[in-house]
């Protein structure tokens, strides 16, 4: 399984390495390390129609998701976004990335 590291907000880059990782890989976990930055709900919610796009690949190629949320507020905000997706994959939401599984 490819691991897939995301730490930009930058949707154009995030939408290619969704449809690069994809292509390439069978199976793949994301990371997302929102560690030393600061965001908002509508910077997440600029990512909701890429991911939607993704969908049907999602279903059959995403094995799970982890997220790295050092703060408090982060964890807050990264659970209203997740409320509006409505993730079908699993996720898990961490602290720091040295308590992730490998």
């Amino acid at each position: 399984m490819k691991q897939i590291l995301f730490n930009s907000f930058d949707t154009e880059l995030f939408e290619t390495t969704i449809s690069i990782a994809y292509y390439e890989n069978d199976r793949v976990r994301f990371i997302f390390d929102f560690s030393g930055k600061d965001f908002t709900i509508l910077d997440l919610i600029k990512a909701k129609p890429i991911l939607e796009k993704y969908r049907e690949q999602t279903k059959t190629k995403l094995e799970s998701t982890i997220i790295i949320a050092p703060h408090r507020w982060q964890r807050i905000i990264i659970r209203l976004f997740l409320t509006l997706l409505k993730p079908e994959r699993p996720y898990e939401i961490y602290r720091t990335i040295t308590n992730t599984p490998s």
